[in-house]
């Protein structure tokens, strides 16, 4: 009855009350039965008969058979737990006994102590080593019943440590589950979380994928739950019985504050022991440790990418560095060219590329799509192909390898300047169109804008000449400086006109002077290049 009533205190669910009352009700059906059969057969039958008394007993014996396998099959009252603690009782009473008896005979006949003060003796020690005999008898018992006792917390500081190691959020579970099953001995146990991660123990069995149910009340014995979603008709009682099939007994919430995450089913273990309350609070603690774990990772992983993104930059910044010309006025065949490059802080992928030689000379003013790595690589891969393809066609192998890159995509505007016979080639594809500034008259754009490499299946690459007399000028641009112009709030290149008789460096400096009405020249967030050509008056 004590048992009983102990029980019925830390009930949890219906269902669990319901196990209750039939275990009580089998134990007092065999009495009750009995009763009522000796009662009615004293009165309908007289004299003392064997078979009045004798179908009583083999009543009892069925009825306490029926039970014993009932409470032992399906571990009602965690019948387990008793038998081990009775077992434990049991022997350290009878060890005690013993120890008692042989100390106080030892006592009185090898020292000639007398009754009393063996007695004494004999209880001293028996205190003394109570506690250590227990523990002792405790731990052979529950090895016995496959029982393991172990400190909660420090098997969660190993988990979790185990867990933190981890690179990914499937070797994260992995983790969990490998070092949980030395300490639960389970048969088999699945993980499954609502961003689609499912992970198994052993590996080989296939996980779960009922889903994770919307309603799911506090309980963890599947079981109840069944019981509990036969009453109640919002309780996905699907997935519990999906669950129950595949041979799991115990699902656990992960929840993160009021959010339910995942689930964490656990299957028997291979003997009938039922695992305890301590084992059963180990996982549920556990599982809401597996939220944050799996965020401190998602963070880590997302610093790491930053890091690398910002070498990765780095590396791209120095490189672009090094193919980047410097401003400044170069000789370019019979003409003066002053070259100017204003780089935003990030790369947009403006370049300007100089081949100064003796023959094949040619300038070449690229404006790549995109921004970062991808303009970076765009630049190198035109600057390659510019130096090593056939001065008759330089611009269609670039366009060749740039069409090939979808995922993410490599373009680049482009004007390339060729001396030719006196007089000055131009390939137009997509930037700006060139601006020829010519004496006594206003500037004016020159040729069509052509179409960007890389966009097209085939190249649309415009050719232009242009003559340039003395005093003229020619200026060749990528789209930041036009952006800029606009910004500033000057409308064309009118202010150029009455200095290109001074030469390139002038009409850089009157240039400049127009964009000295844009407010943060140094943060505009664009590249602004441009190169600006005029024939030498001795060539």
């Amino acid at each position: 009855m004590k048992t009983l009533g102990t029980a019925q205190r830390e009930l949890e669910t219906d269902f669990q009350e319901r196990r209750l009352r039939y275990a009580f009700a089998a134990f007092v059906l065999p009495a009750a039965a009995g009763s009522v059969f000796i009662a009615l057969g004293k009165f309908y039958l007289t004299g003392q008969t064997l078979y009045t008394f004798g179908l009583f007993p083999a009543l009892g014996i069925a009825m306490a058979a029926i039970l014993g396998y009932a409470i032992l099959r399906h571990n009602l009252l965690e019948i387990d737990m008793i038998f081990s603690i009775g077992l434990v009782y049991t022997l350290l009473t009878a060890v005690l006994a013993g120890v008692l008896e042989l100390l106080e005979n030892g006592l009185q006949n090898l020292l000639d102590l007398s009754g009393g003060m063996a007695t004494i003796v004999s209880t001293l020690v028996l205190a003394a080593v109570f506690s250590p005999l227990k523990e002792l008898i405790v731990a052979g018992v529950d090895k016995f019943f496959g029982r393991k006792s172990f400190d909660t917390a420090t098997v969660i500081r190993h988990v979790l440590s185990s867990m933190r190691k981890a690179n990914s959020p499937d070797a994260v579970i992995d983790a969990l589950l490998k070092e949980l099953q030395p300490v639960l001995n389970f048969s088999g146990a699945t993980v499954m979380l609502a961003s689609g991660i499912s992970r198994a123990w052993p590996s080989s069995s296939a996980p779960a994928s009922a889903g994770i149910p919307a309603e799911w009340p506090p309980v963890d014995e599947i079981d109840a739950l069944l019981e509990m979603a036969k009453e109640n008709g919002k309780l996905e009682i699907g997935t519990f019985s999906h669950w129950r099939e595949l041979g799991f007994h115990w699902a656990f919430q992960i929840r993160r504050e009021r959010s339910i995450q995942g689930a964490f089913l656990l299957a028997p273990k291979p003997g009938r022991l039922p695992y305890s309350d301590q084992e059963r609070s180990l996982v549920s603690s556990l599982c809401q440790e597996i939220p944050p774990v799996l965020d401190t990772l998602a963070l880590l992983g997302e610093m790491v990418s930053r890091d690398r993104a910002t070498r990765e930059l780095e590396w791209a910044e120095s490189l672009y560095r090094e193919l980047q010309e410097p401003s400044g006025t170069i000789l370019f065949d019979v003409y003066d060219a002053y070259i100017y490059s204003s780089l935003a802080r990030e790369i947009k992928g403006d370049l300007i590329v100089v081949e100064n030689g003796a023959e094949n000379s040619f300038i070449a003013v690229c404006d790549a799509f995109h921004q970062g790595i991808a303009a970076a690589v765009t630049l190198h891969a035109v600057t390659a192909a510019l130096r090593s393809a056939p001065p008759a066609d330089r611009l269609s192998p670039i366009h060749e390898i740039l069409r090939r890159f979808n995922t993410p995509p490599l373009r680049t505007a482009l004007t390339l300047v060729e001396p030719q016979a006196g007089s000055l080639a131009l390939r137009l594809a997509g930037n700006p169109r060139p601006v020829v500034i010519r004496k006594g008259q206003p500037p004016e754009c020159a040729g069509p804008q052509g179409e960007p490499l890389g966009v097209s299946q085939a190249a649309h690459v415009e050719r232009l000449c242009i003559d340039l007399g003395p005093g003229d000028l020619l200026i060749v641009s990528t789209n930041g400086l036009i952006k800029a112009l606009a910004a500033s709030g000057t409308t064309g290149f009118d202010g150029l006109a009455a200095r290109s008789t001074q030469g390139v460096e002038s009409a850089h400096a009157a240039l400049q002077e127009l964009l000295s009405g844009l407010p943060g020249l140094s943060t505009f967030p664009d590249d602004i290049s441009y190169v600006i050509i005029q024939r030498r008056t001795q060539s």
